[in-house]
């Protein structure tokens, strides 16, 4: 195998915090005090993931909103300002 398996987990704990570390580790392993979401982002996300697990979605929009959503959520804030600071510092073996 050429180069090593590297694993990005991002978990989001029940208190809403999260937790993002990388497997091996290499620098980018840190804790974010909470998951902030808006109703609408909340509502929006529920509703759509639902639709996904009952295969309902079906239109490429519908699968877009969702990740739209989960992205903005997830990585619109410090965590992916941190996520692509480490991945443009050359902590990342490409």
């Amino acid at each position: 195998m050429i180069g090593s398996a590297k694993e990005l987990q991002v978990t989001v704990c029940s208190d809403r915090s999260i937790r993002v570390q990388q497997t091996p580790v290499t620098g980018l392993d840190f804790e974010h005090p909470s998951l902030n979401l808006t109703e609408l982002q909340q509502q929006t996300i529920e509703v759509l993931t639902n639709m996904l697990r009952q295969n309902r979605l079906t239109d490429p929009k519908e699968f877009q909103a969702l990740g739209y959503n989960l992205y903005s959520v997830l990585f619109d804030n410090k965590i992916g300002k941190e996520l692509t600071d480490f991945l443009q510092g050359g902590y990342y073996d490409r």
